[in-house]
Formats: structure tokens, C-alpha cells, sequence
């Protein structure tokens, strides 16, 4: 797979709405250095529409990647479904303005998306990656509470530690004044 597999001929285009379509492969995830997915498939649809100012591309990524179960640490595809939008505006220099809107040259020939689709499934990955088998199963740490029965909170090795008659006047001073 090429570099160019994933760019967007943007010189010649005519001002309006056009739509392209992006196929994604195990290949995509190996071009990417640390690569949290490494295989995956996903079909992207991007709606590009171009006004002599700015570029509006709007991504609809759906597909599945494999992920690593942090239970039972048995792979298992994940399926997924994202969509974002970019701007890109006409500027002197090329730069990035916020997360979401990036200014490019005038004389730009070329977008390349890949880096754009890579973040946009990567920020689909969940925080705890839980094989399908335990989706049912109730989680543990939802119901725990913690919290501790020493009003200061400090165990009973600190709490017989014998405390600087300093801090306790200011102890003393704070609790008068949470009294008013």
C-alpha cells in the first residue's frame, strides 16, 4: 500500500460536493509506528465539500479491529462505527488551528487522510477491552465503595504516630471555622 493510496486531489477539484470511498486493511495499521490496532478492516466514507475558502471533509467509518480481552487476554474482533468532521481553511502556512480544523496553502495539490482515518478509529478503542463472552457478566468495580471508618482518614499505624501539637491548633482553628 502506497502513501498516496489515501490522498485527495484537491487542485483541479471543482468547487461542490464530493464523496470518496476508503478502503482500510491490516497493511494501514502497520504504516503507523506503535500502532495500537494491528489488524483490522474498515470501509471509510468521506463527503468532501469544497467553497473557494475552506474544505469540509466529513469521515463515516464503520469496521471491526482485533483487541487483546484484558480479562482472559484472548483476541476477538471488536466492530465500530465513528464519525467526524475536518475543515481545512486556506492560510499562508500550513498549520493546525484546533483538533478539527487545520489550515493548509492555497497552492496545496494533495490531502492525504490517513493520518486523519488512523486517529479517528484509534480514539474508538475502549478504555477496557472485554471479550463478548463477558459483556453480561456484572463488573466488579461499578459496585465496590471505597472508604474508610477513621474520621481523618488514616490507618491505625498513622493514626498512633504522635502528631505535632502545631498542626493539631490548626486542626482545631479549622474545625471552628467549618463550625460557623
Amino acid at each position: 500500500m502506497k502513501g498516496s493510496d489515501y490522498d485527495i486531489e484537491i487542485y483541479k477539484l471543482a468547487n461542490g460536493k464530493h464523496q470518496y470511498t476508503f478502503e482500510v486493511q491490516d497493511a494501514f495499521f502497520d504504516r503507523f509506528e506503535n500502532s495500537l490496532i494491528e489488524k483490522g478492516a474498515a470501509t471509510v466514507v468521506v463527503d468532501l465539500e469544497k467553497t473557494d475558502a475552506l474544505i469540509k471533509m466529513a469521515f463515516d467509518i464503520e469496521g471491526m479491529y482485533e483487541l487483546i480481552c484484558d480479562r482472559s487476554l484472548d483476541a476477538f474482533m471488536y466492530p465500530f462505527s465513528t464519525n467526524a468532521t475536518v475543515l481545512f481553511k486556506y492560510g499562508d502556512e500550513p498549520q493546525e488551528l484546533d483538533d478539527d480544523v487545520y489550515v493548509i496553502m492555497k497552492s496545496a495539490q494533495r490531502l492525504n487522510v490517513a493520518q486523519l482515518i488512523y486517529e479517528f478509529i484509534s480514539i474508538t478503542i475502549p478504555m477496557k477491552k472485554l471479550h463478548p463472552r463477558f459483556q453480561d457478566e456484572p463488573d466488579e468495580d461499578e459496585d465496590s465503595l471505597v472508604y474508610t471508618s477513621k474520621e481523618n482518614g488514616l490507618s491505625d499505624e498513622e493514626d498512633d504516630i504522635e502528631t505535632d501539637p502545631r498542626w493539631l491548633k490548626l486542626k482545631n482553628l479549622k474545625d471552628k471555622f467549618n463550625d460557623n
